[in-house]
This record gives structure tokens, sequence and C-alpha cells, in this order.
């Protein structure tokens, strides 16, 4: 792919060979992400197949890396000198592993935390479970220490314009797995709980995403070919979402800001 889109080239297949082959992967793989709003009725298979990738922690990571490479790509046609090389790189080596904390080993580790719930104990452990995951892979040394290098600037610093960055794509791809979930509600593919997962990540996630396109073309971009299927899943989500407890007023406050700088900035596109 880098001889395709000029960015650095990371061997994703080369890391993953290693991690099935540790204790990480079972539970990464069974690790199912926005689990919350899955019915106990639903099985694992059909949260795959409405989420896509992103449905359990092992094949999200592969994912991300693809979409973050797509959104850098972006960002560098309009301002080449947007990311350096190393830059560039730092990106992609975090975005290939920055969830292998989410593993359960014998026990130990916290799982896949919705961002909005996660306290710093949370992340804490995290950090951990990665440091460990890390050491069990049978990659070469140098490989190994530049992934560990690139979780720490990414994931631990969180005030540099990388983690910033990539925090930003995060959100973005959030939108875009809850997008294909409203996709395949019109095709009649459902999950039970479809309107809160869909309005939770609409009311968390939209605000942010409008302030980033300031910055980052690759967001205004992403929103801006998708502007009338957000505005369809608003419109689809929200009556459901305000009204599952009408006397938890976050549920209302809450997606009524998001709908309303939502509106603001669609008008203009």
């Amino acid at each position: 792919m880098g001889k395709v889109d000029g960015l650095p080239e990371i061997n994703v297949a080369e890391i993953f060979t290693a991690l099935r082959k540790t204790p990480a992967a079972k539970p990464l793989r069974s690790m199912l992400r926005f689990g919350p709003f899955r019915h106990e009725t639903e099985s694992p298979q059909h949260w795959k197949k409405v989420l896509g990738p992103s449905a359990n922690s092992f094949t999200h990571m592969p994912y991300v890396y693809k979409f973050l490479r797509k959104m850098i790509a972006t960002e560098l046609q309009i301002s080449p000198n947007f990311f350096t090389k190393e830059e560039q790189k730092t990106l992609l080596l975090a975005a290939a592993c920055h969830d292998f904390g989410e593993a359960v080993i014998n026990g130990q580790g916290v799982g896949d935390v919705i961002v909005i719930w996660k306290k710093p104990h949370h992340e804490a452990q995290e950090h951990k479970v990665f440091d460990e995951v890390l050491a069990m892979l049978k990659l070469p040394k140098k490989l190994k220490k530049e992934i560990s290098a690139a979780y720490n600037i990414v994931m631990k610093e969180k005030t540099n314009r990388l983690s910033h960055y990539f925090n930003a794509i995060e959100k973005t791809e959030y939108l875009d797995t809850i997008l294909k979930v409203y996709r395949n509600h019109l095709a009649e593919n459902r999950i039970k709980n479809r309107q809160l997962l869909i309005g939770q990540v609409l009311t968390t996630d939209i605000p942010p995403l409008i302030e980033h396109t300031n910055q980052y073309f690759s967001i205004k971009k992403y929103l801006v070919k998708n502007h009338h299927f957000i505005s369809s899943a608003f419109k689809y989500t929200y009556k459901d979402y305000v009204n599952h407890d009408p006397t938890d007023k976050r549920y209302v406050k809450g997606i009524e800001t998001s709908l309303q700088k939502w509106q603001e900035y669609s008008t203009g596109i």
C-alpha cells in the first residue's frame, strides 16, 4: 500500500501473526466493542455482521490502521508537509497496536471500556497490559521498540499533535461504525439497541468532530461526503433516543445539543 499512497510501509500481517500465537489473541477476538448496547440474545457473529470489523478488538486494530492510513493520505493531498515521514510511521504503528491493552489475560485487565465511562485507572491498566502483550510477541527487537515508542507518544502522552489527531480519527471511525449500523438497519439487518448505539455516538462525537474540521481536512471531507446520511441517522434515532428514559434529561439535552450543532454545520455544506 505504501507504494500507492506514499506512506511508510508497516508490516501489520507480521505483527498480527505474532499476536495470534499469544494468550492475548483469544480474549481480543472475544472482546465485543460497544458491548453494553448488545442484547443478550444477539450472537457475536451477528454483532460482527452488523458492526463490521470494529465489532471486536482484534479486527478493530487493523481496520483502524487502514482507516487512519486513508485519512493521513487525504491530509497530505492538501498539505504535503502536514506530517513528516517519521510522524506518519508513529501514527500508523500506534494504530495497528493501540488496543493490545484491552486483552483480559488470566482475569487481569479491564477490556473495552466505552470512552465516556473510561477513567484514569482504566487507562493505567490498559497501558500495563499493553506492555505485557508486547513482551509476548516474537518480533524483531527493533520493531518492538518502535511499537512501544509509538504507543507512548500517541496513546499515553495525550497532549501532542499526533495523539490529538489519532483521537480525532478514532472518533471519526466510531461514527463510521454506527453509520454501518444505520445502513444495515435500512437493509433490515438489525441489532435490537441500534437507536441507542447510534444516538450515543452522534451525541458524544459529532460536536468534537465539527470542531476538528477547523484543523483536519480529512475529517471535514468525511463529514461533507456523509452529511446527508448523518442527518438521516439523526432523524431516525432522535425520537427513540430521547424517549429511552424521559426522566433522564441527559438523553434529551445531549442529543439536542449535538443535533443543533450538526444542523448549524451542515447548512454550510
